[in-house]
């Protein structure tokens, strides 16, 4: 790709065509990190922030961001749902135990 000075001053290189994309979403080999602006990538913050109960969890999402809005039974429960899901992950990027949960060692 392309080098590009940023306003820092620091230099980036700019990908091109479909790999660039693909490297945006997460998606190389390899890499574990959820999609931006899911619902995983929004707890993934929060647990980064430092939230380890389900209650925290859900307010650092809720106030965070609108997603699980537009479902039918509501953000509380899309964010409790995707909780859940995790440990179904090919990579899980957190464990849960009863309503407390951590990062694992990849997340």
């Amino acid at each position: 790709g392309e080098v590009e000075e940023n306003n820092e001053g620091e230099h980036e290189v700019q990908e091109e065509g479909e790999e660039a994309g693909k490297k945006e979403a997460g998606e190389e080999a390899g890499c574990h990190s959820p999609n931006r602006r899911t619902g995983r990538w929004y707890i993934l913050l929060a647990l980064l922030a430092g939230n380890e109960l389900r209650a925290d969890i859900i307010r650092y999402v809720m106030s965070s961001c609108k997603w699980g809005q537009g479902t039918k039974a509501g953000p509380r429960n899309a964010i409790v749902t995707e909780l859940g899901k995790e440990k179904k992950q090919r990579v899980p990027l957190w464990s849960q135990e009863d309503t407390r949960y951590k990062l694992c060692e990849v997340g």
